[in-house]
């Protein structure tokens, strides 16, 4: 096991830990993965609100995950989810973020 892999075990996020994205959109770890192509690592997650969970997840470089996404606890989704959801989900739509498309399209 290479030294880069073994630290990202060890440094990678809780399964099932919460994190809110920068957009505001709250999601899950769900694991790791190594690319197929180039060995980067990767992390995977699902998204939990305002939209609907896809069936996969979404999977994101994992230099590119701590900056955008924030840990926050079980308390903060729960204060999140008393939010009315079609205003939550415009909030979250109407942040320019790099990704090709909203959660709720996969």
């Amino acid at each position: 096991m290479s030294d880069q892999i073994l630290a990202a075990l060890m440094n990678a996020p809780k399964w099932g830990q919460l994190f809110r994205h920068i957009d505001g959109g709250i999601y899950r770890f769900a694991g790791l993965a190594q690319h197929a192509h180039d060995n980067s690592l990767l992390y995977l997650y699902y998204h939990v609100w305002p939209f609907e969970r896809p069936a996969i997840p979404w999977a994101r470089h994992s230099d590119q995950w701590g900056s955008h996404f924030t840990p926050i606890t079980e308390q903060d989704l729960a204060e999140a989810m008393r939010q009315d959801r079609m205003q939550a989900q415009q909030a979250v739509r109407g942040v320019d973020t790099d990704s090709p498309r909203a959660p709720e399209t996969l």
